[in-house]
């Protein structure tokens, strides 16, 4: 259930070894990595986009994967200050990389995007009515139960129009 979005962005994230938290709930965790590194991997590989649109930075894993995958470009939306200022010093020396601070159901999103990697927490889905602006041919919803449990072809995202 979303939160009120002043209630989220005014209170400070604080990073620890087991990874990032909103007071005491878990934004993402440490343990997370090698399982969000190996599942983007496997998406990009079967949907080959030139360009991503990621919604969450988190921690920064899916960014990294994401990024070291080569796509074209790369569009980070964050909504919490102190992450996009994390977010915004790892894509310094990315040219690939643009980052758009806000909530992504408030901004003007591109319209030419393959892949839409949906990494929000629960805290901070507002809807998703936003997806069919952009028009993405592949739509992914991060979960990471789902992601442990399922194969790729069983976790197979719909696509926007289709299955």
């Amino acid at each position: 259930m979303p939160i009120d979005r002043t209630e989220y962005t005014g209170a400070p994230l604080t990073v620890t070894e087991r990874g990032l938290f909103w007071h005491h709930v878990a934004i993402m965790e440490t343990w997370e990595k090698p399982h969000i590194e190996a599942y983007v991997r496997r998406v990009l590989s079967e949907h080959k986009p030139e360009s991503v649109l990621e919604i969450g930075y988190g921690l920064g894993y899916t960014a990294r994967a994401i990024h070291d995958f080569g796509v074209a470009r790369h569009i980070i939306v964050e909504c919490h200050p102190d992450v996009i200022a994390e977010a915004r010093q790892w894509a310094a020396d990315k040219p690939r990389v643009e980052l758009l601070y806000g909530f992504v159901e408030d901004i003007e999103l591109p319209t030419d995007i393959d892949l839409i990697w949906d990494d929000r927490h629960t805290l901070t889905n507002y809807g998703d009515d936003w997806i069919e602006r952009v028009g993405a041919a592949h739509y992914v919803k991060f979960d990471e139960l789902d992601m442990m449990q399922m194969t790729v072809e069983e976790h197979r995202q719909f696509q926007l129009g289709g299955t």
